[in-house]
């Protein structure tokens, strides 16, 4: 991506947007991927959109209370069922840009997490 910043300026196409973003991936084909990499098992059942929605505010106020981050909220839901699927066609074509493989973006930003301790 940041060869792609980098082109983005040395263009000085002003007033131009550029997307450096990857390809699309399901949330399934995320979290099976993680989970492969993490060495545990895939999640089996997902509950529907519909019933996380429902339970959202429920769940945002249990949360509130005990102080703690809730795991899903009713705009992370929203952000989830929007449409994320954004062309880099342009950015392709005018900065010569190229995304690196999803895999390994994943697994850099698992490693991340971790020395940061987001995550265990």
């Amino acid at each position: 991506m940041a060869d792609g910043i980098i082109s983005a300026c040395d263009k000085n196409n002003r007033g131009e947007c550029y997307i450096l973003s990857n390809k699309y991936i399901t949330i399934k084909e995320l979290t099976d991927f993680v989970c492969d990499l993490e060495e545990k098992k895939r999640i089996k059942i997902v509950l529907p959109l519909w019933l996380a929605e429902l339970v959202a505010p429920i769940c945002e106020l249990y949360y509130n209370i005990k102080k703690q981050t809730p795991l899903f909220t009713k705009y992370s839901l929203y952000t989830l069922s929007s449409n994320s699927n954004f062309s880099n066609e342009e950015a392709k074509k005018e900065l010569e840009y190229k995304n690196r493989d999803m895999k390994d973006t994943i697994k850099d930003t698992i490693k991340w997490l971790k020395r940061m301790s987001y995550i265990k």
